[in-house]
């Protein structure tokens, strides 16, 4: 059975929220991590740097709480009455905010997965020394 435009972005939507829950606990483990660096302080200048990697973190959160705000409000465009809308009401404005969340969301998970693998990289360095 073919899904209706509607159930699709709504499907698309949810996919990104889970996708973004998962980011976050991830986020929260590696500033764990970090802080625990920061709390140990062993080598000189390793606060500073540590701190840049949290500070990296915490961005990459910002930016997915945003995306998950625009999720939200995509996701009230395309219900009515609490039913998903059928596809000959999708508004182009509804689309447009459909790619520019899509776009979004893959800049954003482009940046975080880089920002993540910096911190590995970090964090295995520290240990190799």
């Amino acid at each position: 059975m073919l899904q209706s435009v509607s159930e699709y972005y709504i499907s698309e939507l949810a996919d990104w929220n889970r996708s973004i829950e998962f980011y976050d606990s991830e986020i929260t483990d590696m500033e764990d991590k970090l802080n625990e660096i920061i709390h140990q302080n062993t080598i000189p200048n390793l606060a500073a740097n540590t701190e840049r990697f949290l500070n990296s973190m915490d961005i990459q959160k910002s930016i997915f709480l945003a995306i998950q705000h625009d999720i939200q409000e995509q996701e009230t465009r395309l219900f009515k009455n609490d039913e998903p809308e059928e596809h000959v009401e999708i508004t182009s404005e509804a689309k447009e905010n459909q790619k520019s969340l899509r776009d979004k969301m893959q800049a954003a998970e482009k940046n975080y997965i880089d920002a993540k693998y910096g911190c590995y990289n970090f964090l295995s360095g520290l240990l190799n020394k």
